[in-house]
């Protein structure tokens, strides 16, 4: 069965938010506020979050056999890191920095095998938005992607704390060691349950692709940034009524600010869904590290995106010079 473009971007939306946002209020955990554990209804959560990358394999999978088959490797890459979080709730840790080293040990061991899953060594791994085969990620793009925002992180943070001396990192309290345990533990946590794994297998990985068969990768970064914000919407309208309208408004910035990063990413370099998956959990690691004056960080950290934005709209492949809105894709067969 061959869809169209628009249709299978309609299906994902839809199965994509009805998986998702069922599970997010199935879960309890939007009425919980900051009050969360690692328990089974933050893992009832965690599966609702999958929904985009689960979306992306169904709907993908009704274009070709191979789609199908690869739709069912993955899913079992996502069978085993369910059952660490399964293991995970037995113990329930109010935070990463409560896990016991045996579940630091499992976190950081499947989220290894996890990068090697998509990474250009597994060659029978195809983009479901596409049907091919990933390029090798290079050395320049995975350590861009692994370190750029946090140095920028970092620029905010210093420029934050300076004037007051407030400096201060809650992951840092117990020594140098223990700070190098909780960050790696938070990177491969942030990997397999943060967002990373269960949603960019179907935003850049599946819609992204699809958006760019149809629309310049500026207008296809406005439509995918506008997709990823209203995702989030259950989560920005469950607490205080009156900051619901804010909290939106400031996702969608957020959200279109950083998909024209993500989208120059996939377009400059190879190991595209490999480099989304480092650059995902390398923004959402930041918060569980512990910064002093987080927020203002951010803030100045969205200042500067703002600047890098603007510089790589004026890149040659996010003009579109370099890009080929492919009619029809052999190996999948998709037609616009």
């Amino acid at each position: 069965m061959i869809l169209s473009v628009r249709i299978q971007l309609v299906l994902f939306v839809i199965m994509t938010w009805a998986i998702s946002w069922s599970l997010f209020f199935l879960s309890g955990v939007l009425t919980r506020g900051a009050d969360i554990s690692y328990d089974s209804h933050w893992l009832i959560a965690q599966i609702g979050v999958f929904g985009p990358s689960l979306s992306a394999l169904i709907v993908s999978g009704a274009q070709s056999h191979e789609l199908r088959r690869n739709g069912l490797r993955v899913f079992s890459l996502f069978i085993l890191i369910f059952i660490v979080g399964v293991i995970i709730t037995r113990y329930a840790p109010r935070s990463i920095q409560d896990f016991p080293p045996f579940i630091s040990i499992v976190v950081v061991t499947v989220g290894i095998a996890s990068l090697i899953f998509f990474s250009s060594w597994n060659r029978h791994l195809l983009l479901p938005g596409t049907g091919k085969i990933q390029g090798k990620a290079g050395t320049k793009g995975i350590l861009l992607a692994i370190f750029g925002m946090p140095l920028l992180f970092l620029i905010g943070w210093i420029v934050v704390n300076f004037p007051g001396n407030s400096w201060a990192l809650a992951s840092l309290k117990n020594g140098p060691a223990s700070f190098v345990a909780i960050l790696i533990t938070a990177f491969f946590m942030n990997l397999i349950f943060g967002g990373s794994m269960g949603e960019e297998l179907g935003w850049r990985g599946f819609a992204l692709p699809l958006l760019l068969k149809k629309y310049s990768p500026l207008q296809a970064s406005y439509v995918l940034g506008l997709m990823q914000a209203l995702w989030h919407l259950p989560g920005d309208i469950s607490g205080d009524p009156s900051a619901s309208v804010g909290a939106v408004l400031l996702r969608i910035g957020w959200s279109i600010l950083i998909t024209i990063i993500f989208t120059w990413f996939y377009l400059n370099f190879d190991g595209k869904l490999l480099l989304a998956l480092l650059l995902h959990t390398a923004v959402n690691v930041l918060p569980d590290l512990g910064f002093s004056n987080y927020e203002y960080s951010i803030l100045v950290l969205a200042l500067l995106l703002i600047v890098i934005s603007i510089i790589t709209t004026r890149t040659p492949s996010m003009k579109g010079q370099n890009h080929d809105k492919t009619i029809y894709n052999q190996t999948s067969g998709q037609k616009n």
